[in-house]
């Protein structure tokens, strides 16, 4: 509501008949500069908080207003090309290719305004992956990842749709960084030494991850909607997987005690309905180790309950 406040008041202001000669608006020209610009962020805040309470039209009625006033401002472009992108390809069930296509154009348009931006070229690789196009989709994600090694949206996509193997180069590049934002590198690290077996390297990667915002607090985030692409088969918790993954280490460690508490937590952080059946039966089978057997059979009966699990059968045994 202040910021709507703030809104109406921008919105009713014109150029001072005199300019004070000291003043920072000493010229008509800045003066109608410095209201377009902050006429773009408020509405661009207010498109936010819309969009926070899952009112999307009336969000991108704000940034159709925005952009119409300011077409040469590349955030504008991008905030309306994002939320376009965001109720074309993950809030509509039916999807509408008119809406598809006003979301690339916008995403464009804010790459070329200022290239030397990575985030329209982060979601353009999501647009390109999600129509099939995964050629275009890798190098746009490779063009945001040049200049921002860390980008959270582009380094999921180059890992979706490569090896992360074959990108050790770029997960090189974006843990050395200082960024809150590189979780998704450090947890494809800990994956890899998990794989070589070298656990103990691999919980030091784990850990890292799981103190980046983009794993710890991807709610914050304005991009984290699209951490994963709309086809994707399953939505999965981000915190709670790292913190399995970093159980599993633990368990293959001998550090029970450590391994029950990273796997409660996942729990805790997926929720016990939604957590892994896999988290369920490793934290059960933990728990059978230290002698906790009515927590390791509430986490048994809680699989064997859910339809069509392929795990079911060990749940049972």
């Amino acid at each position: 509501s202040n910021t709507k406040k703030s809104l109406d008041i921008l919105e009713g202001l014109d150029i001072p008949h005199v300019i004070p000669p000291l003043s920072i608006w000493n010229l008509p020209s800045i003066f109608v500069a410095s209201k377009a610009h902050e006429l773009s962020v408020t509405r661009q805040l207010i498109a936010d908080s819309l969009i926070h309470f899952s009112r999307f039209e009336d969000a991108l009625s704000f940034l159709r207003i925005t952009v119409a006033d300011s077409p040469a401002d590349s955030d504008a472009a991008l905030a309306l090309g994002a939320s376009l992108l965001r109720v074309a390809f993950y809030v509509r069930t039916e999807r509408s290719a008119e809406r598809d296509k006003e979301a690339q154009v916008h995403l464009l348009k804010a790459a070329k305004l200022d290239p030397s931006k990575p985030d329209p070229f982060a979601l353009l690789g999501i647009w390109y992956e999600e129509i099939g196009d995964l050629k275009r989709a890798h190098g746009c994600f490779m063009k945001s990842l040049k200049l921002d090694p860390c980008n959270p949206v582009a380094g999921r996509g180059i890992l979706r749709l490569t090896p992360c193997e074959d990108h050790l180069d770029i997960l090189e590049l974006a843990i050395n960084r200082n960024s809150p934002l590189n979780g998704w590198a450090w947890r494809a690290v800990g994956s890899n030494k998990a794989y070589d077996g070298d656990d103990g390297l691999a919980v030091v990667a784990f850990l890292k991850a799981l103190r980046c915002r983009d794993i710890a607090l991807p709610e914050n985030e304005s991009f984290s909607v699209f951490y994963e692409i709309p086809s994707s088969s399953c939505q999965v918790n981000e915190r709670s997987v790292a913190l399995s993954e970093v159980a599993m280490c633990y368990r293959r460690l001998g550090r029970f005690t450590a391994s029950i508490r990273a796997f409660r937590a996942s729990i805790a952080a997926g929720g016990m309905d939604s957590v892994q059946s896999t988290t369920l039966i490793s934290c059960a089978q933990v728990e059978q180790e230290l002698g906790f057997f009515d927590e390791a059979a509430e986490k048994f009966a809680c699989v064997i309950r859910r339809e069509e699990d392929p795990t079911k059968s060990i749940a049972f045994y």
